[in-house]
């Protein structure tokens, strides 16, 4: 969104390369990586408890160059003005605990592509350029603007979250992954039956087996939404 104006909000300023789009250390979510959960194995090297792996350190912490030409990139900023029709202000603390968690579910749904798969399409998107500036065309990659509109599913995201902040059972301080997944699954069922989504209500139809596949059309079911699952 970078220099466009959202819905007659100021145009967006953010740019970033990757290592400077980091989390944001005010508000604490817990990452498949993290310290507090670390032990070191037989072999002096440093092992995760959530994946038995040496860890990337870097991992859900800060983004990598490139990452937008596999994911969807819209920064935290323009989302938070997307969903509230407001800029946030500085001073209110509900504002920037919002930015916070749209900043995390950015970060997660960035980590679903591996660190070598997000280099080599880079490099390839790179010659690719190259080879089409050589003949003056600027190639199939669109600049944008975002929709104006939650079509990725980023409330659910957001919801998703908070809800991991809650007590678990294993820890006081959050809940584990697979205990908060049946928000997604409770608002997609809504999606499935809302009369605000009328595409959802059609349906391919196999008649001589007698079996129907409906489309999905919401936010659960955006690219967006699906790379943060993988992200987890």
């Amino acid at each position: 969104n970078f220099a466009w104006s959202l819905d007659g909000c100021h145009s967006c300023r953010g740019v970033w390369c990757g290592k400077c789009y980091t989390s944001d250390e005010k508000h604490i979510f817990f990452c498949q990586y993290d310290e507090r959960h670390e032990v070191v194995g037989d072999n002096g090297k440093k092992l995760n408890l959530w994946c038995h792996k040496s860890p990337d350190e870097k991992q859900f912490v800060e983004a990598r160059d490139g990452d937008m030409l596999l994911s969807p990139f819209v920064c935290h900023e323009c989302i938070f003005y997307i969903l509230e029709r407001l800029q946030p202000y500085d001073d209110s603390h509900l504002d920037g605990m919002l930015l916070s968690i749209i900043k995390r579910a950015v970060l997660d749904y960035l980590w679903s592509r591996a660190r070598s798969t997000v280099r080599q399409n880079m490099n390839r998107v790179i010659a690719n350029v190259n080879n089409l500036k050589a003949h003056s065309l600027k190639g199939p990659y669109y600049d944008g603007p975002t929709p104006v509109a939650d079509c990725c599913g980023w409330e659910c995201a957001i919801s998703l979250l908070l809800d991991t902040l809650g007590k678990g059972t294993y820890f006081e301080c959050h809940k584990q992954f697979d205990t908060s997944r049946h928000v997604p699954g409770t608002v997609a069922n809504f999606e499935k039956v809302s009369f605000h989504l009328p595409e959802t209500q059609l349906a391919l139809v196999d008649e001589e087996k007698g079996k129907s596949q409906r489309f999905h059309m919401g936010g659960m079911s955006s690219l967006w939404f699906d790379q943060i699952y993988s992200g987890y």
